[in-house]
């Protein structure tokens, strides 16, 4: 019993099959038996009104044979004759008209019905088992262990881009042991200096081992790094609120900087 009720296509169909379908052309579409049943009606009307509509036409037609001739005809007479035409014509035409309307109605509504019957009979001939439903969840979110692996991939990734953007830094923060924070300032790209690496444990240990490496300044401060590393993401410019800190350490670096290029000077 319980194989049977798992294997029960009780599920609508997901929109992943859904798109599938429709680029097989399997969707729900009316077919052509309200058409024939519409024109059918149109014809028993005809059929029904026809010898209505007849019989004003000949009266119509016999009118027009017992006219006098143009040199006879008055005025009077001829507008007596004008008068009959258009009050046959009308009678003629109105049951031709009402068999077009009430076939359109007819037509629109026999549409919607079996527009309406072709989904409901479609949904159902598409329903899933709840186990296809998971498969394909598993197929289009992909499997949690290998989206975890996925993850740590892109993270690994990113990791390494960051720390290959360290030796562009101007200055490292830290506070010093837990947090390092790397800022680079451009006056002519920039508003803001723009944290290009932060991390914390041994990523901070990395962030300060490339920086020495490429005399980057390393300067401690233990509450703008904590800041930093919590408050602003890598690429981000600072927010104002740490402007003022970071103002001051980058002047004193340009200062220590201008000082060392005089002396060489």
């Amino acid at each position: 019993m319980a194989e049977e009720s798992s294997g029960e296509k009780t599920e609508k169909p997901t929109p992943k099959k859904r798109q599938e379908l429709r680029e097989k052309g399997e969707v729900a579409k009316s077919r052509e038996l309200p058409s024939v049943a519409v024109l059918m009606s149109a014809l028993i009307a005809l059929s029904l009104f026809g010898s209505f509509t007849y019989s004003h036409i000949q009266l119509i037609m016999k009118g027009s044979f017992s006219l006098p001739t143009m040199n006879d005809l008055n005025i009077s007479e001829f507008l007596v004759f004008a008068q009959q035409v258009t009050v046959h014509f009308i009678l003629a035409l109105c049951p031709l008209l009402a068999a077009i309307f009430i076939t359109a109605i007819l037509s629109n509504i026999m549409q919607i019905i079996d527009y309406a019957f072709q989904k409901w009979e479609f949904e159902n001939r598409n329903k899933m088992t709840k186990q296809e439903v998971k498969d394909e969840f598993k197929r289009t979110e992909g499997d949690p262990l290998i989206k975890s692996r996925i993850k740590s991939i892109q993270m690994e990734m990113a990791r390494k881009r960051m720390m290959q953007a360290v030796p562009e830094a101007d200055v490292v923060i830290t506070n010093p042991t837990h947090f390092a924070a790397a800022l680079k300032y451009d006056s002519s790209t920039m508003n803001a200096p723009k944290l290009i690496a932060k991390g914390a444990g041994k990523i901070a240990e990395k962030i300060k081992k490339l920086a020495e490496e490429h005399d980057i300044p390393i300067v401690e401060n233990r509450e703008l790094a904590r800041n930093l590393n919590s408050l602003v993401e890598i690429g981000q410019e600072i927010p104002q609120v740490l402007f003022q800190a970071v103002a001051e350490i980058l002047a004193y670096i340009y200062k220590i900087r201008s000082n060392y290029l005089h002396g060489l000077a």
